[in-house]
Order: C-alpha cells, then sequence, then structure tokens
C-alpha cells in the first residue's frame, strides 16, 4: 500500500439464481411447496453505497449464501453482502475498507476537536492550536465575508508584471509570504545516489490533474469551466474568463503529454536527472537560476535533480517574453487552486463541481468533517500525540513488532532458496533486510517542528487561509534547514492516524501507522489466521517492495545502486514480464481494463506478501487456509463511481482490487486447495501461468 494511494475497484457483477425451498409441516401429511425465487442483484458501482462502521469487524457471516461459488469468483463470494449493501456517501467516489476505518478515526478525531473547542486551552498549546485551527475551519461565515480578499495582492501582482523578472518577483513575494512558488517550484529531497544527503529537486510548470485525467473532451470542458469559475471569483470578466480558460487548461494539456506514466515516476532510472545550474540557466532565457535560488534562501548549488526530464523542458518553451500572458495567467491560477479551498462556498462549490463531473462524486462532505481533514493534514504531530493516547494500545505495537521479526526471518528463507539469483545476490539481499528499519504505531520521538507558529481563529484576527500560510511557510523555513543537514531518517512521511504503510526505498524502511492497527487489518481477538491473512499479509506486502521492480534498484542504504549481476538482471526482468502478462488485460467494467505494466511493482508485492504468510502458516499445525485467503479479500472490498473506476485504471499503480484479491490468490495451490478450485472453474489458473518472484 501506498500513502496518497491505496483505493481500488470492482466491475458489475450479475448473480445467479438462489432457489429456495420453504417446508410446511402439517399435522398429518408433510405438504412440501417448492417455490422458485429469481433474484437478479446488479452490483452497479455508481448506485452501490457504504455501511456503517459497525459492520466493519464483521465475521463469516458475510460470506455469500447464494449459488455463487468461491472457484467462479472468490471476490465476490467473500463480500456479496458487503458490496451488496455498500454506500459512497456524498463528497466520495468511493467506498472500501480503508475508508471505513478512516472515517472512524475521523470520528473519533471531530470528538477530539470538539472536546479541545469547549475549553479553555493555554495560549500556543497543542490543544489551543487544534482548537483555533478547527474553528478557523468551519467558520463559513467570516471565510464568505473574505472572500477573494486574502489572496487579492497576490493575484494583483502577477496581473500587473511587465516582463518575465516582473513575474518572477510577483513569484517571490508569494513564496516569502504564503510559502508557495506558482512558477518555479523547489523540493527538498533525499540524494536518491546518496540517500544520507539532501537536493533540490526543481521542477517546472506542473498540472494539476494527473496525466490521462484531461483525456477526453467532457473532462476538458469540465476542466476548462472550473478555471474559468476560479477566474471570475477572482475578478476577471465571464467573457474574459472563459477565454482564458481554455488557454490554461491547453497548456496543462501540453504538459500532461509529455509527462511520465504513474509507474514511471518511481523509477529512479527515469527520475533522476541532474542538472548543473549553469545548464539550466542556459535553459531559462534571461533568468539567473542561480541568483534565483539564492533569492528563495537556499544558498550557492551547483546542480538540482529534475524529476520530469521532458516535460521540464516543455515547461522552459514556455518562458520567453511572447508568453507573458500565458505564465501570467498559470500563475494566477496555481494560487487559485492551492488557496481556494481556504476561501468563501464559491471556491468549494466549483471544487465539487469538477469532482462530479471528472469522478462521479455526488455531493459534498461536511463542514466538520473537512475541518478534521484540514487540521489532520497540518497539525499532525500535535494532533497524533492525542489520538494516540486515546486510542492506540500499546499491545497491538509489541504484538505487530513479533510478527515483523517472523516475517523478516521467513523472507530470508526465501531469498536464500531463491536458485534464481547467485549466491552474492542472495548475501546483499539479507544485509538488505537485516538493515531494515522498522516503525511502528507512532514516532520514538514526536517532532516539535511547528511549535513556534501561532495559530489564531477569526476572533483572534486569524483566519484559515492566514493559519495555512504561517504552517507553510514555517515548513518551506525548515526546508531550507534541513538542506543544510543530513536526512533524518527516522522522520515519519505519514501521520499515526493514517489508515495505510509504506515502504520508503531511500530509508529502507516499513513504517505502520497506529491507524492501520486495528480490525479488520488488526485485531488482537481475532485468529492468527485472519490477522495474517490482514496485517500479515500487508507487512509482507511492504517489505517485498525491498525487492520488487522500484525497491531492487536500491541498496541496503537506500542508495540507487545496481547490486544484481547480469545474470540475475536478466533473471528478475523475466520474471516481470510473466508478472506484466498475468494482470494485464483483465476486464475491470465494460471497456476499462487493469494494466499489468501500470501495476507490475504492486503485484510483486501482493504476490510476495501473501507468499512468505502462506510459508509462515505451514508451519502452524492444522491451519486454517480458508479464514486466511478470506481475510485478505475482505480487507479489499471496495464499490466506487465508474468515473473514478475509469480514472484509477490509467493512473493507480495498484491493481483494482478485485483483481487484487483473486488474480493474486489464484497463483497459489495452497488456494486451488483450499476451495476446491479445478480446471474449467472460472479462478482456476493454470501452473504454468502462475507467477512468483520471491
Amino acid at each position: 500500500m501506498e500513502y496518497n494511494s491505496p483505493i481500488r475497484q470492482f466491475k458489475k457483477q450479475n448473480k445467479k439464481q438462489n432457489k429456495k425451498q420453504n417446508k410446511k409441516k402439517n399435522t398429518i401429511i408433510f405438504i412440501v411447496l417448492g417455490l422458485l425465487c429469481l433474484s437478479v442483484v446488479i452490483f452497479a458501482i455508481v448506485n452501490s453505497q457504504t455501511k456503517n462502521n459497525s459492520d466493519i469487524n464483521e465475521n463469516s457471516d458475510n460470506i455469500s449464501k447464494t449459488i455463487l461459488r468461491p472457484q467462479d469468483d472468490f471476490y465476490t463470494y467473500v463480500n456479496e453482502k458487503w458490496l451488496k449493501n455498500a454506500k459512497i456517501v456524498p463528497g466520495k467516489a468511493s467506498s472500501d475498507t480503508l475508508n471505513e476505518v478512516t472515517e472512524l478515526n475521523e470520528e473519533r478525531i471531530l470528538n477530539i476537536l470538539k472536546e479541545l473547542t469547549s475549553k479553555q486551552n493555554g495560549k500556543n498549546t497543542s490543544e489551543q492550536k487544534l482548537s483555533d485551527l478547527y474553528k478557523s475551519v468551519i467558520d463559513t461565515e467570516n471565510r464568505n465575508l473574505q472572500s477573494i480578499t486574502p489572496i487579492k495582492k497576490y493575484i494583483d501582482a502577477y496581473d500587473n508584471a511587465k516582463d518575465l523578472k516582473e513575474l518572477l518577483v510577483a513569484d517571490l513575494l508569494a513564496y516569502k509570504e504564503i510559502g508557495n512558488s506558482s512558477i518555479l517550484t523547489i523540493e527538498i529531497i533525499p540524494d536518491a545516489r546518496d540517500s544520507s544527503k539532501n537536493i533540490l529537486c526543481f521542477q517546472g510548470l506542473t498540472t494539476h490533474l494527473s496525466k490521462h485525467t484531461l483525456d477526453s473532451e467532457v473532462a476538458t470542458k469540465a476542466y476548462e469551466e472550473f478555471i474559468a469559475t476560479l477566474l471570475k471569483l477572482s475578478g476577471t470578466k465571464t467573457k474574459k474568463a472563459v477565454s482564458e480558460a481554455k488557454i490554461v487548461t491547453k497548456l496543462e494539456k501540453d504538459l500532461a503529454g509529455v509527462s511520465l506514466e504513474s509507474q514511471e515516476l518511481h523509477d529512479v532510472d527515469k527520475t533522476y536527472n541532474v542538472f548543473k545550474i549553469n545548464d539550466l540557466s542556459r535553459l531559462y532565457s534571461g533568468i539567473n537560476i542561480s541568483m534565483l535560488i539564492k533569492d528563495l534562501g537556499y544558498g550557492n548549488v551547483n546542480y538540482v535533480i529534475i524529476s520530469e526530464k521532458v516535460k521540464f523542458e516543455k515547461s522552459v518553451e514556455y518562458f520567453i517574453e511572447k508568453n507573458l500572458e500565458i505564465l501570467k495567467l498559470y500563475a494566477k491560477t496555481r494560487i487559485l487552486i492551492w488557496y481556494g479551498k481556504c476561501l468563501s462556498q464559491e471556491f468549494t462549490d466549483a471544487f465539487d463541481i469538477l469532482n462530479k463531473t471528472l469522478f462521479g462524486v455526488e455531493g459534498s462532505i461536511p463542514i466538520e468533517q473537512k475541518a478534521v481533514k484540514a487540521v489532520q493534514g497540518m497539525l499532525f504531530d500535535d494532533l497524533g500525540k492525542i489520538y494516540v493516547e486515546n486510542y492506540f494500545k500499546e499491545d497491538a505495537k509489541k504484538d505487530v513488532k513479533n510478527m515483523i521479526s517472523k516475517i523478516i526471518e521467513q523472507y530470508k528463507k526465501k531469498i536464500n532458496s531463491a536458485n534464481w539469483i547467485n549466491r552474492a545476490t542472495q548475501e546483499k539481499a539479507i544485509k538488505k533486510l537485516e538493515k531494515m528499519s522498522i516503525q511502528i504505531g507512532y514516532p520514538d520521538k514526536w517532532s516539535d517542528r511547528l511549535n513556534s507558529i501561532e495559530i489564531k481563529n477569526y476572533e483572534n484576527n486569524g483566519s484559515y487561509f492566514l493559519n495555512i500560510c504561517e504552517i507553510q511557510k514555517k515548513l518551506t523555513e525548515l526546508d531550507k534547514e534541513d538542506f543544510k543537514k543530513p536526512v533524518d531518517k527516522t522522520r515519519w512521511e505519514m501521520p499515526v492516524y493514517t489508515v495505510n504503510a509504506y515502504y520508503n526505498p531511500q530509508y529502507n524502511g516499513i513504517v505502520f501507522p497506529a491507524g492501520i492497527l486495528q480490525p479488520p487489518f488488526y485485531d488482537a481477538n481475532a485468529s492468527e489466521e485472519q490477522n495474517m491473512g490482514a496485517i500479515g499479509a500487508v507487512i509482507a506486502h511492504e517489505i517485498s517492495h525491498a525487492f520488487d521492480s522500484v525497491g531492487s534498484k536500491f541498496d541496503e542504504n537506500g542508495n540507487a545502486f545496481n547490486w544484481w549481476n547480469i545474470e540475475d538482471t536478466e533473471n528478475f526482468e523475466k520474471h516481470c514480464e510473466q508478472f506484466i502478462k498475468a494482470y494485464d488485460g483483465i476486464e475491470i467494467s465494460d471497456g476499462i481494463i487493469n494494466n499489468g505494466q501500470l501495476t507490475l511493482f504492486e503485484n510483486i508485492a501482493d504476490v510476495g506478501g501473501i507468499s512468505c504468510m502462506l510459508n509462515i502458516l505451514s508451519e502452524k499445525k492444522n491451519p486454517d487456509y480458508k479464514l486466511f485467503f478470506e481475510s485478505w479479500a475482505k480487507i479489499w472490498r471496495i464499490v466506487a463511481t465508474p468515473e473514478y473506476l475509469k480514472q484509477l485504471s490509467t493512473t493507480d499503480v495498484h491493481s483494482i482490487n478485485k483483481v487484487r484479491v483473486n488474480r493474486t490468490l489464484a497463483n497459489f495451490e495452497e488456494f486451488h486447495r483450499a476451495f476446491d478450485i479445478k480446471e474449467g472453474d472460472k479462478m482456476y489458473v493454470a501452473p504454468k501461468a502462475r507467477v512468483g518472484l520471491w
């Protein structure tokens, strides 16, 4: 699983007929009445809806009670009841197990925030900051009164620029005062070749939407209307706003057309492009890039990393005086997109309308939920400490730590028994396992990076916008400090209440936040098989990422370094081709197909995770394989809109959930035996077509 990415889909299912006999007992004889009842239930993603959180920790009663067989469609067989009753709540495009647990956590956090707002909190304490940030978000009356005012100064500065130099001055003003640059974005990241030091990642113009989102005329039109609305809200006349929105959309489509595919963005060989500052300055005709970087506060820099070389070079083509008006429009729309949600309801409505067209989202989430998400995303350490104190049990941390130790030991056995790599490579892989850092629940040391910031509600002359700027400016300041320091590999990239987990190849570390260590992923009262099929398989999945098509390019220290010999590499690539073929072309829904290339490294991790847990399970006396496989199927159940499904099929590096369950489990003989799957069954995959790496 990945942060930013953890959502999958299922396609429409037609249930088979379910014959029921009702027997009525008579005092003299038994009269058997045969009643044929045709029950056709269409699993339409559009009309699917989420169920109550009380059903999260359900038992085997969820298993299909109709004549649907596990041999035909295991995913639907296990999740039939849930899929039938599930709902997509207003403001969202999908619902799945991750979302259900996330919603539970958000309810808890909302209770925390409401309690904090009901009492007096000491000035500049975590409690005061959390309370006032929450208040500033839900105060829609004052936000509506302010409207565009908070960012009008920066919009005007872009509008009034008479040449490129003045435009960059306007951009520098925005960077220093609100913490964001629209024109030239700089990010601090660990150097992939030497992960102990930080480096500047320099970006040109970017796109708001992902590469394939604007592929259709409908989507393009919706985005044009969205941009036009933002421009009108900033003060532009309607006719001009419509015309300018077309220009901005065309620019973004040009950039999207040369952007990397989602899976390529994870490939260090494609994203590690070194540019010397002098070469960069030559590309930007008339702009002293070295001086600009100094003005931004990063001092003397000899080289930077460009993550998307072709896209960057395309964006540089726009940096000429004749394109000044296009760049001004672009800069304005960036700031409107970034900060619009902090302003009036009209901006929020514009985002909702766009989401409806692009992703089939109906309605909007309540303002209290929006406030929870805002606080979660900004003051995550302050909030995380309180969340852990109230909702995380230390026993879970100890239990999961023991589970991880067993999985790592099992992985060592798997690597040592892999006959397609030589002994030297096996030893390096074992070394990487032994140096892998493990973080569970919450950080060993909470960050105090935002302790000095001031957060104020409207009553104290603050605002949602000013609070966001205060946080963003501080983070930018900290970035500059970090740039001069070694990389802190103990820092968490994910808030502790997040329902997810990740492997960081540059840290060679796995992280399992407190948020995911609860039912149905982890349950202290569940059977060992249930936990092994859920959190156990997720843990093994993350460890597998260290040796997939992405993680395998990094050594035990997190440096991008080729530690494979030529023969090993060739064998590895052959396995990858088999994986691509196995997962490619599987129909998700009408006209929507799973992409084996896009989902390669996540599929490797899924199969590796299941394989590892099956090895551990085989050492148990009388293991319940059925319960194990059912547990895996339950944690990936999902319903979603068709529009969102289509989007994910082109951008999500994970296979769609149904494919993730059915095709992954079909690679294992234990699965075929457990559910008596034979040749001719829809779930059957011939041994020669099954894939595995570790």
